[in-house]
């Protein structure tokens, strides 16, 4: 399966969709893509309700059904994506993370010399620049 498809493109495909809180997806006239519990990929449900709030997706087999079939949904991390030689580099969706906002105690570690770091750890000591030494 392409490694760009969405989380829930991944699991079934769907007909419409609606965002019914913050983090709770509803999709109707879902279609299994991948088997799931005791069912098999190809299989259709009412709908199914995504909660990435609490990490669970829930299948219903008609409209009032109540109950329907809940699942933990577990997140697997694939390979880093500019070392994916399947993906196309050229492609604006592979650029790199973005920088982390600078943060001070980082940026002064990052001028610390190994022994001091080594020193600071084993006093407990506060965190200086190589020129503070």
């Amino acid at each position: 399966m392409n490694d760009k498809v969405a989380l829930e493109q991944q699991l079934f495909s769907w007909e419409e969709w609606d965002c019914v809180d913050e983090g709770v997806y509803v999709f109707n006239g879902i279609t299994l893509r991948e088997d799931i519990g005791e069912w098999e990929r190809g299989h259709q449900f009412s709908h199914a309700i995504v909660n990435y709030t609490d990490s669970t997706v829930c299948f219903r087999t008609t409209e009032d059904d109540e109950v329907g079939h809940t699942y933990h949904l577990f997140l697997s991390v694939g390979p880093k994506v500019l070392d994916d030689p399947s993906l196309d580099e050229k492609d604006d969706d592979t650029i790199p993370c973005p920088a982390p906002e600078e943060d001070v105690a980082v940026k002064a570690a990052q001028n610390l010399s190994h022994e001091a770091l080594l020193e600071a750890a084993r006093n407990g000591a506060e965190l200086g620049t190589d020129d503070e030494h």
